[in-house]
């Protein structure tokens, strides 16, 4: 009985070991939170709006110059272009249509999210994160983070 209550102690360590989940960081890692306290959403809401502004016409042309042809693309790691290292991103994702988003923390079905868009006149960057409720576990806040006019 000793060895099996042994052996199951050494599993657990290991588990812990692997797992960042077991680091006391919610923000990190197997089962982490995405939500507006995530370091993610800090770092956006920290970027000027020239940043912003540049970010939007980054993306635009990458999702302009670079629309898969049936299902989405998506950059990772050193396959994002340098000119974004700025905004941290984990994923850029490129829909078909030309969209692009932009995650800026990802943990399973909870994501920081930051996703430029055109509606009529206006350009917009939306910051989007998880703020699940028992009722909906889906539901995200959000803010506009930039917004420029065409007049």
């Amino acid at each position: 009985m000793h060895n099996i209550h042994c052996f199951f102690r050494i599993l657990v360590v290991l588990l812990c070991g692997s797992l960042t989940a077991c680091d006391n960081d919610p923000h990190n890692g197997f089962g982490c939170v995405a939500n507006e306290s995530h370091p993610a959403v800090k770092h956006a809401r920290s970027l000027s709006p020239v940043q912003l502004e540049f970010a939007y016409n980054e993306l635009a042309k990458l999702g302009k110059n670079n629309k898969p042809e049936f299902f989405d693309k998506h950059y990772r790691g050193d396959d994002i272009p340098a000119s974004l290292n700025f905004l941290k991103a984990e994923t850029i994702g490129i829909t078909p249509e030309g969209n692009t988003s932009v995650f800026l923390a990802n943990c399973l079905d909870e994501r920081v999210i930051f996703v430029p868009s055109l509606r009529g006149k206006d350009t917009t960057i939306m910051l989007y994160w998880a703020e699940p409720t028992t009722e909906n576990p889906y539901k995200t806040g959000y803010e506009i983070l930039w917004q420029k006019s065409y007049d």
